[in-house]
């Protein structure tokens, strides 16, 4: 996993970028002018540091047409 830092720990104050996994996915099955066979997809969630709180946000999606598409 991979950690990207963004802000002051010592000041409690921060912005944290998780990248967890990435993977390539075909253009046949994406709505794209440019063919270059397959994209690559990262997936990634963010930290956000303030005094007293932490909020984790989770960059993923949920969305019936791709999920038919992905085959979850």
């Amino acid at each position: 996993m991979k950690i990207t830092e963004r802000g002051n720990c010592k000041s409690g104050f921060g912005l944290y970028v998780f990248t967890y996994g990435r993977s390539l996915y075909p253009d046949r099955f994406l709505n794209v002018e440019e063919d270059k066979e397959s994209r690559e997809i990262v997936y990634l969630f963010y930290l956000i540091r303030i005094p007293g709180k932490n909020i984790l946000i989770d960059s993923g999606f949920l969305n019936e047409s791709y999920k038919k598409n992905l085959v979850f």
